[in-house]
């Protein structure tokens, strides 16, 4: 409850920061932060060492083997959310920016994605992809290559995937009815997770099974093949698991919510209700790329950019180029 109460403080706080100054202060740390993690990301690839804290320790006794990066983070997969998030907010500090600083903002925003693509989070990749989708939604001609390219899939997954769907179906079968052990590799281990914490929903439907409740019933079932996997994997149901239906729900409200608010941006800042909507669509995918949704800093520092760019108010462009504040624009009649 402590957590909650303090968790409710720092987002009616970040709602409070209703100036473009508050995104851009936070994508300019965000933006010492990726080169300063350059380096060490860079030595972890091409040497499998990395700092004490990587995932326990363990790598220590596995030389050679893991190579992803992580960088002041615990693990690879909070490193590669930290990236994946900044992507929006460099590419509008990008946009609204000019002359060298535009150019600094799209070297970092290269260095972001070159660090991104050497991460191996499928989820975060996935999510970029999803960012991409997000933003095109803000203009004509990018719903219509949105459509194009939903239609597309549609044909792939009805055609040359009809295969892939069939045997992931058949797997899920078996592993959520039939309780079989299919190995571990990460998809079949992420559903016997999510059957799992399905029965757990099944179980405690409005309360959940509270907070960190999760873990001890995971470690000690013995109905399905978790491979010693006692987290989530899966941010929404964590959220449903630990806290209840009512409390994901909520949060399934609030996102569909900023995205309303992004979509309602679009003809007053176009730059920021794309990020916005970026950060809004990605959603799915990000949560699951962490086995953890709630606790780690990544995931407030994720949920600080959205409020953010909630917050800010909208701009218009004026005269030369520059961006300026409506609130600006109604005490001073002008951009300058």
């Amino acid at each position: 409850m402590v957590n909650l109460v303090i968790g409710f403080a720092l987002a009616w706080s970040l709602g409070r920061l209703t100036t473009f100054g508050s995104i851009t202060a936070l994508t300019r740390g965000w933006q010492l932060s990726i080169l300063v993690s350059l380096p060490i990301a860079i030595w972890e690839r091409l040497t499998a060492r990395h700092l004490p804290g990587y995932i326990r320790g363990v790598w220590r006794h596995h030389a050679n083997t893991y190579f992803d990066p992580a960088t002041f983070f615990v693990n690879p997969n909070y490193y590669a959310l930290f990236l994946v998030v900044a992507c929006p907010l460099l590419t509008l500090q990008a946009v609204r920016d000019r002359g060298w600083r535009r150019i600094l903002d799209l070297v970092v925003l290269a260095v972001d994605l070159g660090l991104l693509a050497i991460s191996d989070s499928r989820a975060c990749q996935a999510g970029l992809v999803l960012m991409v989708i997000g933003a095109l939604l803000v203009t004509r001609a990018g719903r219509f290559a949105v459509i194009l390219a939903c239609l597309a899939v549609v044909c792939m997954l009805a055609g040359p995937c009809q295969g892939r769907i069939t045997a992931l179906w058949s797997q899920w079968h078996a592993v959520s009815v039939g309780h079989e052990d299919l190995g571990t590799a990460s998809v079949p281990v992420r559903m016997a997770l999510f059957a799992f914490g399905l029965t757990i929903v099944t179980e405690h439907p409005w309360l959940g099974a509270g907070p960190g409740g999760f873990t001890p019933l995971a470690a000690a079932q013995r109905q399905f093949w978790l491979h010693h996997k006692v987290d989530p994997h899966n941010g929404l149901l964590q959220v449903a698991t630990e806290y209840g239906i009512p409390m994901a729900a909520l949060l399934v409200m609030l996102w569909l919510w900023a995205g309303w608010r992004g979509w309602r941006l679009r003809s007053q800042d176009r730059a920021r209700a794309a990020a916005l909507l970026a950060l809004v669509v990605a959603s799915p995918a990000l949560s699951l790329a962490n086995s953890q949704f709630i606790g780690p800093n990544v995931v407030s520092l994720w949920m600080a950019a959205v409020l953010v760019l909630i917050a800010a108010p909208a701009t218009v462009s004026g005269e030369a180029g520059v961006v300026c504040s409506s609130e600006d624009i109604r005490e001073q009649g002008d951009c300058r």
